[in-house]
């Protein structure tokens, strides 16, 4: 289930549920309290949700049932919009179930997290390092003026072994929706916000972290960011680059012109190709060409700058490849039905030039691999998770008919070595390589 995070008040909104072999879904909002608010996730573990079976039991706001459309027995995810109704403010969670008893025990339960609010709120550091907050209003988009915001922090709770909520700081916004934070810029300092406006009370549980990251202090930081005029050349093809420089000091960005920096363009491995020295002009940019090395190994290769002393340094990644324009493609048609491990299936390929021409009598070397996942909620029970590599069942060649198409059966073997109870899923990946009487092969 996907619902908005905030919604407004007395105004009905939309969820997304995505559902596979079911026909209808129980439904329930329940209040919570702001200690309970800042508790929930919007992910929480078996182990989680066992703490607020209580809440789950709570007698609801509003509760319903409401059908799905068919999924015609596919196996498929699907999906639907489902009405949420008018709420009043405060906060809610949304809990939704194959059936009506919600217990976490004998039910597939999900929940997501409501809060029912007219404000917003955006937030910046401003040059001086303070958090500037502006609480606006979510349907007008007018600043509130008036709107009280209380800060709260985590400390450590030795007697209750674990964190609580501690208020530190109380503002009122002005007339522009604004409020001015100082917090202290220290490595792990969070800190919460909430907001209220008579009965509207929007309560956030995001935190706000004050460390300096990337402050430049009394020096100017620098930086370059690169452009070229393609993404992937060909050995001997000229690279033709632009680069723009900026300084940063405080927050503050400026173009820098007149400045000298050395360009380099290194391999994959970072060996030195090539360089050159540059000039930014008066609009703090450059420009210059390289040659794509002809007798270097292919693939990825980067531009970049020096990271000197107060230098932030740029670079850009770019291909030199080996290429040639393909003549025809590959495709597969839409493979149709379920299938249960142990069943035969069978998939019909077709090799095609880009002007409608068949490609006839074309080599086809195949392969099937097959990989195995378990569902996310069985990872609490299910102690070690099984290998994502591919695992190949089954490879042989084939040719291409008179109309250029081609069959692959295989038999969807499933990995005995993983158990039933935890659900596995098996994904089975046909990749074929055909080759026509030319010599070109497209995958």
């Amino acid at each position: 289930v996907s619902v908005a995070h905030v919604m407004s008040f007395n105004e009905p909104s939309l969820m997304l549920v995505r559902f596979r072999n079911m026909s209808s879904v129980h439904l329930r909002i329940v209040k919570l309290t702001t200690k309970e608010a800042h508790s929930f996730g919007r992910y929480m573990s078996y182990e989680d949700l066992k703490k607020f079976k209580h809440v789950f039991q709570r007698k609801p706001v509003v509760s319903w049932k409401s059908p799905l459309p068919s999924d015609e027995g596919d196996f498929q995810m699907h999906s639907v919009e489902i009405k949420i109704p008018a709420l009043d403010y405060g906060n809610y969670v949304l809990l939704a179930a194959d059936n009506a008893d919600f217990s976490i025990n004998n039910t597939m339960l999900t929940q997501r997290s409501l809060r029912i609010s007219d404000l917003g709120y955006t937030h910046r550091e401003t040059k001086n390092n303070n958090q500037e907050f502006t609480v606006y209003n979510r349907r007008s988009g007018k600043p509130q003026a008036g709107v009280i915001a209380e800060i709260y922090k985590n400390e450590y709770n030795s007697s209750k072994h674990g964190n609580v909520q501690v208020k530190t700081a109380t503002y009122t916004t002005d007339s522009n929706g604004r409020f001015m934070h100082s917090a202290p810029r220290e490595r792990g300092y969070y800190f919460f916000i909430r907001l209220i406006q008579g009965k509207d009370i929007l309560c956030e549980n995001s935190s706000f972290d004050s460390y300096p990251y990337n402050e430049s202090g009394k020096k100017e930081k620098r930086n370059v960011y690169f452009f070229t005029d393609r993404s992937i050349y060909r050995p001997g093809q000229t690279i033709y680059f632009k680069g723009v420089m900026l300084g940063e000091k405080d927050k503050v960005q400026r173009i820098l012109p007149g400045e000298k920096t050395t360009v380099y363009f290194n391999d994959w491995n970072y060996q030195e190709i090539a360089k050159i020295e540059v000039v930014t002009n008066e609009y703090g940019t450059f420009s210059g060409t390289f040659t794509a090395p002809q007798r270097a190994l292919d693939g990825v290769m980067i531009i970049t700058t020096s990271y000197e002393d107060g230098w932030g340094g740029g670079r850009k990644m770019i291909r030199v490849e080996e290429y040639k324009r393909p003549k025809f493609e590959v495709t597969y048609e839409n493979v149709q039905g379920s299938f249960r491990p142990g069943d035969p299936i069978k998939v019909k390929g077709i090799a095609k030039s880009y002007s409608g021409a068949n490609i006839d009598n074309a080599q086809v070397r195949y392969r099937v691999e097959r990989r195995v996942r378990i569902p996310y909620w069985m990872y609490y029970w299910y102690d070690s998770k099984p290998s994502t590599f591919a695992v190949t069942i089954l490879q042989g060649s084939t040719k291409t008919d008179t109309n250029g198409n081609f069959e692959v059966e295989f038999t969807a073997v499933p990995d005995h070595t993983v158990s039933k109870e935890a659900d596995p899923i098996f994904t089975y990946t046909l990749i074929a390589d055909v080759t026509d009487i030319n010599g070109e092969t497209r995958s």
